[in-house]
């Protein structure tokens, strides 16, 4: 809620985020002498996904102004989609030649959000959309296609467990986009040769138990796309 007679504004919100769109607001109608406006707050969050996986990343202060523009608008979460554009300790071929952010500018970036009441969320993927990740040498181990990790190897979830512990270390929020969408040829490259055929309904439910394990464990709180749960279980 605002209030503004003559020269003095009064502001009451819940939230960081709130404030600054009642500033933004107030700004915009200094002309008036005195206002009242009031907003119902609907969502307990309510952002963007930001995707920062196609061709090359946004810049930092890039990052900083959508930052900006979300609390202006009220906003309070910035997903930061980054499917192999984040640094992770023995991942060198991660971001190569797409560039990729550094844990420092990662903090950077997450101290920055929450100054402005925006939590920046880190949205990886654990599953498939991994394909410029496992193009490269050495990561044949865990690749079942060109785009998909292979369930049920121990490596894979070695794997995981390092892309996990990055955002651990460098987001101070403990929630956690872990994807697993579009795996459309979920168990049917490499896993395929050498376990023989199982349903993908059963696949992408141990593996998605095997994840939510290593959650558990580094304190984090996993949430994923729902497509594969439907695709998996239909014949459409």
């Amino acid at each position: 809620m605002i209030n503004k007679r003559k020269k003095q504004i009064h502001i009451i919100c819940r939230e960081i985020s709130h404030y600054y769109r009642a500033l933004n607001y107030a700004i915009h109608h200094m002309e008036e002498d005195e206002f009242q406006y009031q907003e119902h707050v609907c969502f307990e969050r309510n952002g963007l996904m930001l995707d920062c996986s196609r061709n090359a990343v946004f810049t930092v202060e890039k990052v900083k102004f959508l930052i900006r523009t979300l609390a202006k608008l009220g906003m309070n979460v910035l997903m930061l989609y980054t499917e192999d554009t984040y640094e992770v300790e023995g991942q060198p071929y991660f971001g190569a030649y797409r560039g990729k952010y550094t844990k420092d500018e990662i903090k950077e970036l997450d101290a920055y959000a929450s100054m402005f009441g925006v939590e920046l969320v880190p949205c990886i993927q654990t599953l498939a959309h991994l394909h410029n990740a496992l193009k490269w040498p050495g990561m044949d181990k865990i690749r079942d296609s060109a785009d998909i990790l292979q369930p049920e190897k121990e490596e894979t979830y070695q794997f995981i467990e390092k892309l996990l512990s990055s955002v651990k270390e460098n987001f101070s929020t403990n929630r956690v986009h872990l994807g697993m969408d579009e795996a459309v040829m979920l168990g049917l490259g490499n896993y395929l040769k050498e376990n023989g055929y199982k349903k993908g309904s059963l696949i992408i439910r141990e593996h998605c138990n095997r994840v939510v394990d290593i959650c558990r464990k580094l304190e984090l709180k996993p949430m994923i796309w729902s497509d594969m749960y439907i695709t998996a279980n239909s014949t459409g």
